[in-house]
């Protein structure tokens, strides 16, 4: 499991998590650990797993998808 703060739904169950690192990158990890994108303050961009450009600024934690309905 990744290191980092954990992001949670509205009900506390954990969707993923948001790792900083000391030269200040942001990376996001789904549930499960698999790194989904990161944030690089050198050209402020958020790219994904690809490393394609998403978008300009820190939007790194829209990467985490909700967790679905279990019943």
């Amino acid at each position: 499991m990744p290191q980092g703060e954990p992001i949670k739904d509205f009900y506390g169950r954990i969707m993923g998590y948001l790792d900083t690192k000391s030269n200040g990158e942001v990376w996001a990890y789904d549930f499960y650990g698999r790194l989904l994108g990161k944030y690089l303050p050198n050209d402020n961009t958020t790219r994904d797993f690809y490393g394609r450009i998403l978008t300009k600024g820190n939007t790194v934690a829209g990467l985490i998808p909700p967790i679905e309905n279990q019943k």
